[in-house]
């Protein structure tokens, strides 16, 4: 008889060379708010291309009900 720990993939045992990875998470990062800015302007500092679009994922990581109120010294989750 076969013990578990010699049954193959196929059998329900370990799979050999098998590796678990886990998932990259990148390091959240900081802005803090100057005067003048904005988050769309943030947005495209951060993230470049024109996209201040995506301002409201800084929002909703910085926990911001209201987007276009930001205070100077506010820190941001970008």
């Amino acid at each position: 008889m076969t013990s578990a720990a010699h049954r193959g993939p196929e059998a329900g045992g370990p799979q050999r060379g098998a590796v678990e990875v886990s998932p990259f998470v990148p390091e959240p990062r900081t802005y803090t708010v100057e005067a003048g800015d904005t988050l769309w302007d943030i947005a495209e500092r951060f993230y470049g291309d024109g996209d201040g679009s995506r301002y409201h994922e800084i929002a909703a990581a910085s926990g911001i009900d209201n987007p276009d109120l930001v205070d100077v010294g506010q820190v941001l989750t970008v």
